[in-house]
């Protein structure tokens, strides 16, 4: 029985995909399993003519391993949720192609699910890799490894989770309606919150996710900017639904958009226009905060992690490995 797939939606990445399939058929996790390559076509692409991924899948010559090719390009999120409808297993990865996860994510992240048969979604830490840069290796986890559970209070404080190598629950994945495109670039960020408002959530805390930073959208200005807009109207939306009148959460939120601003300047090394990102915020509803109490992000921010830490749904317990 396949209890879990790794899904890698895959579009013009000749150089990457292995590094990701490798590091998906190499989990030390014993049962069934599946690892699901999904390419969107390229405009090079002939019909009949096996492309470098379906060669790549062919090579490796393993079972657990599944080639899709789509007729036509479903961009980015589309071919997302086409990983969700083609699964054959209860959990599901979906992997970025340039990204790779670490020996025992499947083995813990299944482990707690056992061990907490009400999670539906499990996600981890990770370490940021940059193109050019030694690769830095794998870290052994000890014998056990703490969780988080995670409930919307903490996506207020940020994406708890690196980036869309995350474990969920198909079915759930596929009742709250998949990715919306409408949320590019920031579609999986908000799933991971709407996952946490329906059920039961977790955050392993230690790091087993790889995210690359190379020759990819994340470089692009615009694209960063819209992930500063889109945070926004996300903890806007929380905020409304859930803190409605709660005056420091809303003041930390404003706030927050400028260390957002200098925090992906910094991470993508991009110089990113505050007139044009302040401009976009104002039509959604943000208003400035005076210089003066911009110092405050720090200090609230230490408030509001004390606070996470008291909530009922962020119980710390252990992960066992089985070696």
């Amino acid at each position: 029985m396949i209890r879990v797939t790794v899904a890698i939606p895959t579009y013009k990445r000749s150089t990457l995909l292995e590094r990701a399939l490798l590091s998906a058929l190499a989990q030390t996790f014993a049962g069934g399993m599946e690892v699901l390559v999904l390419e969107n076509p390229s405009e090079e692409s002939l019909p009949g003519v096996p492309t470098f991924a379906e060669r790549l899948c062919d090579s490796m010559a393993d079972t657990r391993l599944r080639y899709v090719r789509n007729a036509t390009n479903l961009g980015m999120v589309g071919n997302w949720n086409r990983c969700l409808d083609l699964a054959r297993s209860q959990w599901v990865i979906i992997l970025h192609d340039d990204d790779w996860l670490s020996p025992h994510f499947l083995e813990l992240a299944l482990a707690l699910t056992d061990a907490n048969p009400e999670l539906r979604l499990v996600g981890c830490k990770g370490i940021i890799e940059r193109e050019g840069v030694e690769v830095r290796p794998d870290p052994r986890p000890t014998s056990s490894v703490k969780y988080l559970r995670i409930a919307p209070f903490h996506i207020l404080l940020g994406n708890p989770f690196l980036a869309p190598g995350v474990m969920m629950d198909k079915e759930t994945a596929l009742a709250l309606g998949g990715f919306d495109p409408d949320w590019f670039p920031t579609m999986d960020h908000m799933f991971w919150l709407r996952f946490c408002e329906a059920v039961p959530c977790a955050r392993l805390q230690f790091p087993l996710l790889h995210y690359y930073i190379g020759n990819n959208a994340s470089l692009q200005s615009d694209i960063l900017v819209r992930y500063i807009l889109n945070d926004w109207k996300q903890r806007a939306q929380l905020l409304s639904r859930h803190y409605p009148k709660n005056r420091l959460l809303r003041l930390y939120s404003r706030i927050k958009v400028y260390r957002e601003h200098v925090f992906l300047e910094h991470l993508f090394k991009q110089s990113l226009s505050y007139d044009e990102l302040a401009e976009g915020l104002t039509k959604l509803g943000w208003r400035p905060v005076s210089i003066y109490l911009r110092w405050t992000y720090f200090p609230l921010r230490c408030v509001l992690e004390t606070i996470s830490i008291f909530f009922k749904s962020c119980t710390m317990k252990p992960v066992k490995l089985l070696k």
